[in-house]
Formats: C-alpha cells, structure tokens, sequence
C-alpha cells in the first residue's frame, strides 16, 4: 500500500477552493471570438509557448476559458460558426491540463463522458496525465471510462492511458494509487497486444 508521500504537485491540486476561472465565457475578459483551423492552431502554439516559458501569468485565465470552451465544443456565447475538430479538443485538454489546476482537471475528467473520439481521447489522457494528484478519484474513472470505451485495439489510447496512471499513481496516495496500480497491471495481459505490455 502507499505511503502516503506528499510531494508541491499533490499538495497543489489538493486545494478545496474553486476560484470558478472557467466560469463564463472567454469573452467575459475581452477575448475576442474566433475560429478557424489557422487561429486555432497558432492559440495552441502561444498557450504552449507561454507555459513552456512560464510566462502564462495574467493571461491564463483568458487562455483556460478559451481551451475549456474548445474543449466543450462551444463558441463563447456566440453563435456557434463551426464544431471543432476531436483533435483540436483533445489539444485543448492537453494544454489545460498542463496549467495545473485541479479546476481544470475536472472540465478534462468530465469531457471524457461524451461520444468517443480517438485524437479527443488521447488529449483527455495527456491532459489528466499533466493535472497530478487525483483527490477525489474523477481522474481515474474518467481514464477507465476511455479505456472502456477505446476497446483492446486503440494502441495509441491505451499507451496514452498507460502515462495517465502512471501520473495519477506517482501523485496519489491511498486507495486512488492502490486502484491506478491495478488498472495499469491489468494491460500486461491478454486481450492487450505487445506494443502495450511493453
């Protein structure tokens, strides 16, 4: 059984308070709505760049609307122009998952519910891999509910989930690691393939 160790990151997502960042709109802050796969992609590359260079500051409330309104597939109170693509969804998850906040963590653990989608599914599991300690279990049932979902033969989801448990293992403690460790040991076997297991 774990120890229990705590380390900054558990301890980070352990926060009780909700400063409820993602709610309302991104346009609430002034961000002006736009879409399109040329605005989409350069919004990841200068989020991504931003936490890279930790730089992210003041903005990050803008930019964690932002994601969580690409990742719900909704338009920031307008008029919806066009649906976003599963992998646009997925990077979305990704990048808020790697702002930190357990907030965060729980709009990427809810996301997983919807219609499966394999490029979706993969960035909910990076994004679940970025958030750290799981307080209150939603991060492993979000990534067994997409294991379930991918089937045996998903390769990608399943290596993907196989990093999201480790994280989840690594930053937990209790019942939660106990229960992450069982679900990675379960993809050493049969029906999984060997691109899996090793």
């Amino acid at each position: 059984r774990p120890t229990g160790v705590r380390n900054r990151k558990c301890q980070k997502t352990q926060k009780t308070v909700n400063y409820a960042i993602l709610n309302g709109s991104s346009s609430d802050y002034g961000m002006p709505y736009a879409s399109g796969f040329r605005y989409t992609s350069s919004f990841f590359s200068a989020v991504s760049n931003d936490i890279l260079d930790g730089t992210i500051g003041p903005g990050e409330v803008d930019c964690a609307r932002r994601l969580a309104e690409i990742l719900e597939n909704r338009s920031a109170g307008y008029p919806p122009v066009e649906q976003f693509s599963g992998a646009e969804r997925g990077r979305a998850a990704s990048l808020l998952g790697q702002l930190g906040s357990s907030e965060y963590r729980a709009a990427i653990a809810e996301s997983a519910y919807g219609e499966f989608d394999q490029s979706l599914a993969i960035g909910i599991l990076y994004g679940l891999a970025s958030s750290g300690c799981d307080s209150d279990g939603s991060s492993l049932a979000a990534i067994r509910r997409l294991v379930r979902a991918a089937g045996n033969r998903e390769t990608a989801v399943i290596k993907a989930a196989c990093d999201a448990l480790y994280a989840v293992i690594r930053y937990s403690a209790g019942e939660t690691a106990l229960d992450g460790t069982r679900l990675l040991t379960d993809f050493l076997r049969d029906p999984y393939d060997e691109p899996v297991r090793v």
